[in-house]
């Protein structure tokens, strides 16, 4: 049963982490982004036990599908916009678990820190472009997984 305690049903031992740009080539932006943080929540359960949980949106679904998945399912837990300031540092509580921290770097680059239950999980860095995104996650109990998505937005 999911509640928001993603990150609280995984072990560090079990986090697998990895990156995924998927979309059409773009130049990158200098100065500030905004940027758009999705935490979706992966299983193979037709549905989430949590009622508070969507399905995910059609456009997270397509930059999903870049990623070859073992599960049938993805649901939303949570979506913040942030504006990141050219080497500026902004973060966000996306559930009661899982917090992150997004850094701008000198290079057009982009540092993302994955925080759950108080621990960093994981810390990331790459180019966020236009009609691109970032995709990191880890696996959970229960033959789930969790993915923070990381996009720029108009």
């Amino acid at each position: 049963m999911i509640q928001h305690h993603l990150f609280a049903r995984y072990g560090l031992g079990l986090a697998m982490l990895f990156a995924v740009v998927c979309g059409a080539p773009a130049s990158a932006l200098a100065g500030d982004l905004k940027l758009e943080a999705v935490l979706v929540w992966a299983t193979n359960d037709p549905k989430p036990a949590d009622s508070n949980l969507k399905p995910i949106t059609a456009d997270i679904a397509r930059k999903m599908n870049c990623i070859p998945l073992k599960y049938t399912n993805c649901f939303e837990v949570s979506r913040k916009q942030l504006q990141l300031k050219q080497g500026g540092t902004e973060k966000a509580q996306m559930s009661k678990d899982c917090k992150i921290t997004l850094k701008s770097l000198p290079d057009g680059k982009v540092e993302l820190t994955l925080i759950g239950q108080g621990q960093p999980v994981g810390k990331i860095t790459q180019e966020i472009k236009k009609s691109k995104c970032l995709v990191t996650g880890g696996n959970a109990e229960n033959s789930t997984a969790w993915f923070v998505v990381i996009k720029q937005i108009e």
